[in-house]
């Protein structure tokens, strides 16, 4: 279970993730419509350019396929409660962070 906070307080984004090696799915239990920010890799890091944001309708889950460069999850307004399914092989390597220049998704 993940809690996640509306994403106007988490703005500017600074940071993207991605889990080389694992598959992650997000399953909205008590949850409205809330943000996807994704990016391509490109050479080890999220291409920064072809970066998009999605709006996502509340009751609607979501599954990163390994490698993919994304943000946290946010909501749009209220607070929300996720389940979040994930295989994790415990090698410090699936879980790579890089910053990005700030940006701020529009809502």
């Amino acid at each position: 279970m993940i809690r996640s906070e509306p994403f106007a307080a988490a703005l500017p984004l600074r940071r993207l993730e991605r889990h080389p090696l694992s598959a992650q799915a997000f399953l909205p239990l008590a949850v409205g419509d809330y943000l996807v920010v994704v990016a391509p890799d490109a050479g080890g890091r999220p291409d920064e350019a072809s970066l998009r944001a999605f709006r996502v309708p509340a009751g609607t889950g979501i599954v990163y396929r390994s490698g993919a460069w994304h943000a946290h999850m946010t909501t749009m307004a209220e607070p929300g409660t996720f389940a979040m399914l994930v295989h994790e092989d415990g090698s410090p390597g699936d879980c790579v962070f890089a910053s990005i220049a700030p940006v701020t998704p529009e809502g």
